[in-house]
């Protein structure tokens, strides 16, 4: 038969269903409920809604299955020629229901990334920043083009050379990070508290009211009534000073200083040899400026004699206590006669002397040029005409090439004063602006005795004995738009009579100190006493005098007395009482306090107060100062500030490369 047509199928027993010991061919649809045991099935297609498998499964062609939610699986999923997706993104990471990153491609390139975070996309050979969650561009991010990729809290250079030379925000040389007590600005030398923090170096200056003052006679020395000081940049611990001896030749001293307590701080080696080059003069006055020198020596241009005056270089080794003058001086005046001098430095080998010329009367300045130890003066010019007869000075306005000078005229004219300039390359001086009267009282001795100093600002003050026998003073100042000097309201300092007198400035506490000799005091009438004056605009005032000491005729010069920024007080010589004998001399007039001991460098930026300051230190350049000389060294000063001068503390700020180029040293 070619066909069975029956609606049941049983075993013989009608127990269960019937066996195929050799098989069954079946072209059309098998349906069941349910297929078991080990049948192989081969070609066509089942259809079933569950299947289920207890051993394995093994598919030789492709396993195609649609909306399909999860692969569920307790053991390992393998995918041998890797998982094949067709959506954006691709593959989905989960803990559980919740989302936590993806694997993936947009536009073609493959990204991983985090859900609702940042990610790393993969093109052309270059990591980009992209959206975590489907590998789009972030917020976060720049464009490829430019320089920096920014992550939320970083950054990635666009690139990265093995020099670092593409490379910015990093600090190359040393910098430290720290907190600031206070605002700070580019260029501020910088302090540590003991808290740690950073603070601006800078000093507070206390004044002394009274002055604090005395002197002490130094064993040996006699006859100074003509004295001269002058301190030494290089050698802040030492001055050097020359002076006119009872034999009438000129000695020197050379003075060391290790503080300020007492005068046993103070010491003075005698130097026995004769700064003049001749013996005889009885010496009339005496003046001396530092023109130079390195570490344990000095270079000094001394003006010495009386009818004939001197002009010489001497060379001071402090080691050795020695003063060496040397040959190469020049004659003042082409020998002419002479009666008053002064002379002031303008650098290294460089000097201007002002002189009154009892020769023809007139009233000269000259420039004088250095060459080794050769004075070269150059052409005298006429600052003013006939018939001047008392003291003169110079005193240079700062570190400017302008200077002024004062002196006494006549009884009819009174005190003058009149600007120049020095033009150190050609040593050339030349007039500058209007003759100024200062005090035109008639009669004697208006201004025959009188000082001058310069203070700060374009501004002198000078001093003079008044017809009245009274010391007397006003302010001079500077006007450099019109090249013109004023003066300001004379105020009379002293209440007694005096005789001679000096002026000292107080470069930290901006003071000017008065030392004079009051003839109605003392034992016999000349003690010394000091004033400290103060410059408000114009304005000059004076405090109550201090008593220096109560010795007889006392003879204090004009340049007898140095103000030591170093040590932070007045030092100098005089002569005093009926032995003509010689005095040191101690003031203080401030009392300085600094931070400067605990410098640590300087700040490149501006930063707030209380927050975290980038500081350049030892190795780093600071590009933020001005006015420096390439190739000096400079110290921090007590204020902050950076000098080619020494300071105490001692600290020393680093090398100039620039005008505004500092290498830190520290």
């Amino acid at each position: 038969m070619s066909q069975i047509q029956v609606d049941n199928i049983y075993n013989k027993e009608a127990t269960g269903g019937p066996n195929f010991p050799l098989g069954a061919n079946v072209t059309g649809v098998i349906t069941a409920t349910t297929f078991k045991g080990g049948a192989e099935i081969t070609g066509g297609t089942i259809t079933a809604n569950t299947g289920s498998f207890t051993g394995n499964v093994s598919i030789g062609g492709t396993l195609t299955y649609e909306d399909v939610t999860n692969v569920d699986s307790v053991g390992v999923v393998t995918a041998r020629d890797g998982i094949k997706t067709n959506v954006s993104p691709s593959i989905t990471i989960r803990d559980g229901s919740t989302e936590k990153g993806y694997i993936g491609f947009n536009a073609n390139d493959p990204f991983i990334g985090r859900k609702d975070g940042v990610g790393l996309s993969f093109q052309n050979n270059k990591i980009r920043p992209v959206d975590g969650d489907n590998g789009t561009p972030s917020t976060n991010t720049v464009d490829l083009g430019e320089p920096t990729y920014k992550f939320k809290d970083g950054y990635f250079a666009g690139n990265l050379y093995g020099n670092g030379s593409n490379l910015s925000g990093i600090e190359a040389a040393p910098t430290a990070q720290l907190v600031t007590s206070e605002n700070l600005v580019a260029g501020d030398a910088v302090s540590v508290k003991t808290n740690g923090q950073i603070e601006k170096t800078t000093s507070n200056v206390t004044q002394i009211n009274p002055l604090n003052g005395t002197s002490i006679w130094i064993n040996g020395s006699q006859d100074g009534d003509e004295t001269s000081v002058a301190s030494d940049p290089e050698n802040p611990t030492k001055l050097y000073a020359i002076y006119r001896h009872q034999n009438n030749q000129i000695y020197s001293k050379i003075a060391t200083i290790t503080g300020t307590s007492s005068y046993d701080d103070i010491t003075w080696a005698h130097v026995s040899t004769n700064i003049s080059p001749v013996t005889t003069n009885g010496h009339e006055a005496v003046s001396l400026c530092n023109i130079g020198g390195s570490a344990g020596t000095g270079k000094y241009l001394a003006v010495v004699g009386e009818t004939t005056a001197y002009v010489r270089v001497i060379n001071v080794n402090y080691g050795s206590n020695a003063a060496y003058p040397e040959s190469g001086y020049a004659t003042l005046n082409s020998g002419n006669d002479m009666r008053n001098w002064d002379v002031e430095s303008f650098g290294t080998d460089r000097a201007v002397i002002s002189y009154r010329s009892n020769y023809d009367g007139k009233f000269y300045v000259v420039g004088a040029s250095i060459s080794g130890n050769t004075v070269t003066l150059g052409t005298p010019v006429e600052f003013d005409t006939g018939t001047n007869l008392g003291d003169v000075n110079i005193r240079r306005m700062g570190d400017s090439s302008k200077f002024l000078t004062t002196w006494y005229k006549d009884t009819s004219d009174g005190l003058l004063c009149r600007m120049g300039n020095f033009d150190t390359s050609t040593n050339t001086v030349t007039i500058v602006g209007n003759e100024l009267t200062i005090d035109s009282d008639t009669g004697t001795p208006v201004g025959s005795v009188n000082s001058l100093i310069y203070t700060k600002d374009n501004k002198w003050i000078s001093t003079y004995k008044a017809v009245s026998q009274y010391l007397k003073g006003a302010v001079i100042s500077y006007d450099s738009s019109g090249n013109t000097i004023s003066k300001g309201t004379i105020l009379q300092i002293s209440g007694n009579q005096i005789a001679h007198q000096a002026l000292v400035y107080d470069s930290d506490g901006d003071r000017t100190i008065s030392m004079y000799e009051d003839r109605d005091s003392g034992g016999g009438g000349g003690a010394l006493r000091a004033q400290a004056l103060t410059v408000s605009g114009t304005t000059l005032s004076a405090t109550s005098y201090t008593q220096i000491n109560n010795e007889e005729d006392v003879f204090i010069c004009k340049r007898s007395v140095v103000y030591s920024t170093y040590w932070g007080a007045s030092f100098g010589l005089m002569e005093a009482g009926n032995s003509n004998d010689l005095y040191k001399l101690l003031l203080k007039s401030s009392t300085v306090t600094t931070n400067s001991g605990n410098f640590i460098g300087f700040v490149g930026g501006s930063f707030s107060a209380s927050s975290t300051a980038t500081v350049q230190v030892v190795g780093n350049i600071n590009t933020n100062q001005s006015g420096l000389t390439a190739g000096s060294k400079y110290y921090l000063q007590k204020d902050g500030s950076l000098n080619i001068v020494e300071s105490n503390p001692s600290v020393y700020a680093g090398r100039a490369l620039s005008a505004t180029s500092l290498l830190i040293k520290g």
